[in-house]
């Protein structure tokens, strides 16, 4: 599925400096993905709870299989089916999952407090987003190749890399995707950051403000633009961006 899904957003990043469509799928893509992992995380508390309470261990086993398929279904997409038909199938099965999640949390207390309402679409996110803030979304792509395509010469490989999807609050269909190039450099930066930071502490003498100064100019100098006006940031780091201080 990852590797799916990392060819699927290199073909379109080339489209993203022009096309509008296109950094909207991609970014639909990557908070289809984030859901996908979300299900992962639940799927292990559902385990947790069916040892606890082995009289419910069917329903857990169902809304188990229901979510594997429901992730299935999404990152998939309808293939040979209309695509009426296919979205009509996975709100059946999130309907059934819903019903089954009502069940169990009605009979497990602590239950209700993790059950996950997810609504990972573009419109509830930027609903959600404080005024004049900003979700930055980072994406770490692995090195990839790509078989000949049309209007192809040959076989394209890509290099591993860091997208930044910038989403503002209250507008949705307004989706800014950046390529910031390749990933090993932009982690080399981290790394030299983080070294400098652990080895002066508190400090902060010149080679931490020259590494820190490095990394800002590999990672935000390319998104600034797109952030005039915003008085919070709200990052979602991929990849060794998780290891910054942001």
């Amino acid at each position: 599925v990852r590797e799916r899904f990392e060819r699927f957003l290199c073909v379109l990043s080339e489209m993203f400096d022009s096309d509008g469509a296109a950094r909207l799928s991609a970014f639909d893509l990557v908070l289809r993905r984030k859901c996908i992992v979300l299900d992962a995380a639940a799927a292990q508390r559902h385990a947790i709870h069916a040892d606890k309470h082995p009289e419910l261990r069917h329903g857990f086993a169902q809304l188990s299989k229901l979510a594997s398929e429901i992730s299935r279904m999404v990152m998939d997409g309808p293939g040979s089916t209309a695509l009426t038909a296919h979205q009509q199938q996975i709100a059946e099965l999130r309907g059934r999952a819903a019903r089954i999640e009502a069940d169990l949390s009605s009979r497990i207390p602590e239950m209700r407090a993790i059950i996950l309402r997810r609504k990972g679409t573009r419109n509830a996110v930027a609903a959600s987003l404080p005024d004049q803030s900003a979700l930055l979304e980072f994406v770490r792509v692995d090195a990839i190749k790509l078989l000949v395509g049309p209007g192809w010469a040959a076989d394209r490989w890509y290099r591993p890399r860091y997208f930044c999807f910038v989403l503002l609050d209250g507008r949705p269909e307004d989706v800014q995707a950046i390529d910031l190039g390749d990933a090993d450099e932009i982690d080399a930066a981290i790394a030299s950051a983080r070294k400098a930071m652990i080895e002066e502490g508190l400090q902060m003498g010149l080679p931490s403000r020259l590494a820190l100064r490095s990394a800002r100019q590999a990672i935000f100098d390319p998104i600034e633009k797109w952030l005039s006006g915003r008085k919070r940031l709200i990052v979602s780091p991929d990849g060794d961006l998780a290891i910054l201080p942001f």
